[in-house]
């Protein structure tokens, strides 16, 4: 989701299961046909201050990918085992770049 977007911008396709923390289903961006998974929690099992730590972590998570890619770099691993924390659970690394691919400069990305 953008940061601009609201459910009503979204078609609920089907719920694809519970998770540990919420629901997670599957919806169709109206806008442009495009398919998100997006994990519904109970707004009241997060403190203000647990938000704040997620997003802290998340935001990082996110600018190392992006610093990855923008190195000509895919990952193409991305999931919680190769997510990793510090000893203070406060900085973020990514590891196991094993199956990674550098791609030359004037290569075109694709799925």
């Amino acid at each position: 989701m953008d940061s601009q977007d609201k459910m009503d911008d979204y078609k609920l396709v089907q719920s694809i299961g519970r998770g540990a923390y919420g629901y997670v289903y599957l919806y169709r961006r109206l806008s442009d046909g495009r398919l998100v998974v997006i994990k519904q929690l109970p707004m009241e099992s997060i403190s203000p201050e647990e938000c704040e730590d997620v997003l802290h972590l998340f935001s990082q998570l996110v600018l190392g990918m992006q610093h990855i890619h923008e190195s000509n770099i895919l990952h193409r691993d991305i999931k919680s085992n190769n997510i990793l924390l510090d000893k203070s659970h406060r900085i973020v690394k990514i590891g196991d770049f094993g199956i990674s691919k550098i791609l030359s400069r004037h290569s075109q990305p694709s799925s």
